[in-house]
C-alpha cells in the first residue's frame, strides 16, 4: 500500500496545468507542486485540439463552458478538411462524431455528405440553429462533435488561475540539478536558488528536453524517424477578414505540409516540413506564394518518436517528454491527456499496493505506435504532389501491422465490418486513437476505392437518404460560427456537453484487468 502526500510536476506549460490540474481533482488530499521557469515561454501557437480535451476540461474537472468560452474565447472545432489524398483538388471533411461516408459516395457520388459536421463546415457555419422567429436559438451538438481551436497564451493563462484557485502550489524555479537515491529513484531537486525540493512522485513535463524521464532516469528513446520524415515547422499568421471556419485544414505543400486554425481575427499557420529537403528560405519563398500578406512568427524543430517507458520508478512523464508525433490530425493534446489517464492509473493501483506499470507502459507504447502508422500512412499513400520529399515518403518501410491494414482494406473493403470477425483486426483496434473506421475513410481519400466493394443495403440507404435531408434542413437553419461564438459570449444560448460515459477519474481502480483500465485511457 502507498499513500502519496506530495507530487511534483516539473515543467509548466499546457501539458504540465493539465496534470497538475487532473492530479489534484484525482487526489484532493495530496500536495500537488508544480515548477516551472520563468525563463521558458509557451511556444505560443494556435492549438487545435480533439473533443478528447472537451471531455477533460468540462466532464472530468467540471469548468463551465460558458465560462471557459468568455475567459479563453475559443473558436469551435467540428473536425479536420483534408487537402489530401489522390483527387488533386478535392477536399476532404474528416468531420468530428458520427459520418456515413459510404452511403454518402453511393447516394450522392461524393464521400463529404456524410454528416451533419460535415454540411455545416461547408457553410463555415456550427450546430447552432435559429427558431422561426430568428430570435431564438438552440444548440443541437451531440457528444464528442466538437473540439476547440485555442489561442495557447490565453488557454494556459485560464489553466494558471484555475490551478491556483484549486490549491496547487507553484514554484518559479529553474532545476539545475536531479539528485537521485540508491534504489535509483528521484531523491530530490536542486532548483536555482540553492533549495531542495523533494515529493513523492515525479511527474515530468519538460518538453523535448526530458530532463527526468531521458536525461536522469536514462529511459531509451525510439525515434520514428524512419516513417516520419518532417522534423521542422515554421508558425505564421494571416488575416480571415472575419470568415472563420469551423474546422482545422491540413493542405499538401511541396516539402511537407500545412495547417490552418481558424482564431476571431486572424488564422494560425503552420509549415510542417522536412529539413533534410530543403531549407527555411526555400519553405518561406513557396509559403508567401500562397498568401501575400503572411506574417511570419516563429521556427520549431521537433523529434517524432517516444521514450521506452513512460513510467519509471517514482518518476512519469506527460506530453512531448515521452513522446511526439508530427502534427497532423492535431493528437498532441489527446496524447497528453492518455499519459495523464495512465499515470493516475498506475498511481491508483500503487494506492492499493498493486504495481501494474510494465504492463501500462507496453500498452502506452502501443497506443502510440498505433498513432504512429495511422500518420504515416498519410505520407506512404499520398501522391497529391511529385517532389523529392513525397517521393521519398512513398518509399518508406511501414510496420507489419500497417501493411496488413492496408492490404486487408485493399482484398475485403470495410476494415470496420470485419473487426468482429477477424481477430487480428480486432486486437489492432484496441490501441488505435482513430479506429478501424478511421483507416477505412483515409484509405479511400488516399485512393485505394474500398468504398465500392460494401454497398450498404436498401435499408440503410433508405435511412442514409433521411440523415442527409435531415442535416441539411438543419444546416439551412444553422448560423454562421461568427455569429454563434457572438451569442455564446452574450449568453443567448447554452451548450449542452454532457457525456454519457462514467467520469474516467470516478472509475473503480481495483480492477488488476489492465485492458480493461487502457481501454479507459485512450
Amino acid at each position: 500500500m502507498k499513500v502519496f502526500k506530495s507530487i511534483g510536476i516539473i515543467g509548466g506549460g499546457t501539458a504540465g496545468y493539465l496534470t497538475a490540474l487532473t492530479l489534484k481533482k484525482a487526489f484532493p488530499n495530496c500536495s500537488i507542486n508544480l515548477v516551472e521557469s520563468s525563463d521558458i515561454p509557451p511556444i505560443g501557437v494556435g492549438e487545435s485540439t480533439t473533443p478528447k480535451l472537451l471531455k477533460l476540461l468540462h466532464h472530468e474537472l467540471g469548468f463551465d463552458i460558458s465560462d471557459f468560452f468568455k475567459e479563453v474565447n475559443p473558436t469551435v472545432k467540428l473536425g479536420g478538411k483534408l487537402y489530401w489524398g489522390s483527387e488533386k483538388h478535392q477536399s476532404y471533411n474528416n468531420a468530428f462524431g458520427y459520418i456515413d461516408p459510404v452511403s454518402s459516395l453511393f447516394l450522392k457520388d461524393n464521400i463529404n455528405i456524410n454528416s451533419l459536421n460535415s454540411l455545416l463546415m461547408d457553410e463555415n457555419k456550427v450546430f447552432i440553429v435559429s427558431g422561426n422567429n430568428k430570435e431564438t436559438y438552440k444548440a443541437i451538438n451531440e457528444p464528442h462533435s466538437f473540439s476547440y481551436h485555442l489561442d495557447n497564451h490565453t488557454f494556459i493563462k485560464f489553466l494558471q488561475t484555475k490551478s491556483k484557485e484549486r490549491g496547487i502550489k507553484n514554484y518559479r524555479r529553474t532545476i539545475n540539478k536531479v539528485i537521485l537515491n540508491k534504489a535509483g529513484e528521484i531523491d530530490k531537486l536542486l532548483t536555482n536558488e540553492g533549495e531542495h525540493l523533494k515529493f513523492d512522485f515525479y511527474m515530468d513535463c519538460t518538453g523535448f528536453n526530458s530532463t527526468l524521464l531521458s536525461q536522469s532516469m536514462k529511459v531509451p528513446y525510439i525515434t520514428y524517424d524512419n516513417q516520419l520524415l518532417t522534423d521542422s515547422a515554421i508558425t505564421a499568421e494571416i488575416e480571415n477578414n472575419s470568415i472563420i471556419k469551423p474546422y482545422t485544414t491540413s493542405s499538401n505543400m511541396q516539402f511537407g505540409w500545412e495547417w490552418n486554425i481558424p482564431m476571431h481575427t486572424h488564422d494560425h499557420l503552420g509549415y510542417v516540413y522536412s529539413s533534410n529537403h530543403t531549407n527555411q528560405e526555400k519553405i518561406i519563398e513557396e509559403w508567401q506564394k500562397k498568401h501575400v500578406s503572411l506574417k511570419i512568427l516563429n521556427t520549431l524543430k521537433f523529434k517524432s518518436g517516444r521514450h521506452q517507458k513512460a513510467i519509471i520508478k517514482n518518476t512519469a512523464a506527460i506530453g512531448n517528454a515521452y513522446g511526439f508525433i508530427e502534427a497532423l490530425h492535431s493528437t498532441s493534446l489527446h496524447m497528453c491527456i492518455n499519459n495523464i489517464y495512465a499515470t493516475v492509473t498506475h498511481l491508483k493501483l500503487l494506492e492499493k499496493g498493486i504495481d501494474r506499470s510494465d504492463s501500462i507502459n507496453k500498452e502506452l507504447a502501443k497506443i502510440w505506435d498505433s498513432l504512429k502508422d495511422f500518420i504515416s500512412m498519410h505520407f506512404k499513400l499520398n501522391h497529391r504532389i511529385n517532389g523529392s520529399f513525397w517521393n521519398d515518403c512513398n518509399e518508406i518501410k511501414i510496420s507489419n501491422e500497417l501493411e496488413f491494414l492496408i492490404e486487408s482494406f485493399r482484398s475485403q473493403g470495410l476494415l470496420f465490418n470485419s473487426k468482429d470477425k477477424d481477430l487480428s483486426l480486432k486486437a489492432l483496434n484496441k490501441h488505435m486513437i482513430f479506429g478501424l473506421f478511421s483507416y477505412d475513410f483515409m484509405l479511400e481519400v488516399l485512393g485505394l476505392k474500398g468504398f465500392k466493394n460494401n454497398k450498404p443495403n436498401n435499408d440503410d440507404l433508405e435511412a442514409a437518404k433521411k440523415n442527409i435531408q435531415k442535416w441539411s434542413f438543419l444546416t439551412s437553419h444553422a448560423i454562421n460560427h461568427k455569429q454563434a461564438l457572438s451569442l455564446i459570449h452574450l449568453g443567448k444560448v447554452e451548450i449542452d456537453i454532457q457525456f454519457n460515459k462514467l467520469r474516467f477519474l470516478n472509475r473503480n481502480f481495483n480492477s488488476t484487468e489492465i485492458n480493461e483500465l487502457i481501454k479507459n485511457i485512450r
